[in-house]
């Protein structure tokens, strides 16, 4: 996706800044377009001493961003901005991945906090850091929270589902 201030990524380092106090190998992937803001990024993980804890995957789309879902033992979408209705959520739960999503714009709608993931302020990284360690820490509730993602996905975001209720809308 875009990477920029309003997608989250500082308040991702920061938080990633206290995981890897407690995670040391914890990794942070972060697909999407290099640019000026990526370089940002980088700057600041040197700041912190966690710029080896970053990959930049560039942009990937189809089997090479599932590949990076199955990969990935939870996703994090910290936006700051009103994202209306963020995908990646969506795509995450498809993949049975537990979400820590943001509290502002459409996360809500999607990710059910504590269970199938965690809403949080991105502003609080204290919080947002504690969240992604307790499910590192306890692998079976972010099972769980993957599989209840996984079942949301099917019975409420499913195409049949999706189209169903937008033709509602003109009967």
């Amino acid at each position: 996706g875009r990477l920029s201030p309003g997608k989250g990524g500082r308040q991702a380092i920061w938080a990633m800044v206290k995981v890897v106090k407690v995670i040391p190998n914890g990794v942070l992937v972060i697909i999407g377009t290099p640019n000026n803001f990526t370089d940002e990024m980088i700057e600041l993980a040197k700041t912190f001493g966690i710029e080896q804890n970053l990959i930049f995957t560039g942009w990937l789309s189809g089997d090479e961003l599932r590949s990076a879902y199955y990969a990935s033992d939870l996703v994090i979408t910290p936006s700051v901005c009103l994202d209306v209705f963020p995908t990646v959520n969506l795509e995450a739960m498809a993949c049975r991945k537990p979400v820590i999503a943001t509290c502002f714009g459409g996360s809500k709608e999607i990710v059910l906090n504590g269970q199938t993931g965690y809403i949080v302020n991105p502003f609080n990284t204290e919080e947002m850091a504690n969240k992604i360690i307790g499910l590192f820490k306890n692998q079976d509730i972010a099972k769980k929270f993957g599989e209840s993602g996984f079942e949301r996905i099917k019975s409420k975001f499913s195409l049949d589902k999706m189209l169903s209720d937008y033709l509602s809308f003109y009967e």
